[in-house]
């Protein structure tokens, strides 16, 4: 198993509930905000928001399931498209595995990164690693698609959000 860097409390996920950005309820006000970014898509229905769209993203990072449970499926003609990774990262977990593969997969193009796991946390390792070149896409269920600038107020809170984790 993959060593476990950051390990969160419940109150810390709760607070993770929280959208660290601007919520968008659809992919074209979405689309119109991140002209000239680079896009980094955390989480399988935003990813394939941005592929009925024609769209590709720099980097996305999924888990292959929806709200934990619902698999989805990926055609392989567009899987073709992308550098694969492959990622270890438990639930309520960032691993070192995680970290390392987001920071290998910002180097290409356009990078895939499957989880296996949870890949729900995934943004905070994407803000730390990404510069104010990228955009950071996410879903809030049921409520839309959250943007993250990364700008110093972004940094501050995912310091204070790693500050309060368990550090392991």
């Amino acid at each position: 198993m993959s060593e476990i860097i950051f390990k969160f409390s419940e109150d810390v996920k709760e607070f993770l509930r929280e959208p660290l950005g601007i919520v968008y309820k659809n992919i074209e006000d979405v689309i119109k905000r991140i002209e000239n970014k680079k896009i980094v898509c955390v989480g399988d229905i935003v990813f394939l928001s941005m592929l009925e769209k024609n769209l590709y993203p720099n980097l996305a990072i999924i888990d292959l399931k929806t709200k934990r449970y619902k698999k989805i499926n990926i055609d392989e003609n567009i899987l073709k498209k992308f550098k694969i990774l492959r990622a270890k990262n438990p639930r309520s977990t960032i691993t070192r595995d995680l970290y390392e593969k987001i920071r290998e997969g910002l180097r290409y193009d356009r990078c895939l990164i499957i989880v296996d796991g949870e890949e729900d946390l995934a943004v905070i390792p994407c803000i730390l690693l990404c510069d104010e070149s990228h955009v950071i896409l996410y879903g809030q269920p049921d409520e839309g698609i959250v943007l993250v600038e990364i700008n110093e107020e972004t940094l501050e809170r995912i310091s204070a959000i790693l500050l309060s984790s368990k550090l392991i």
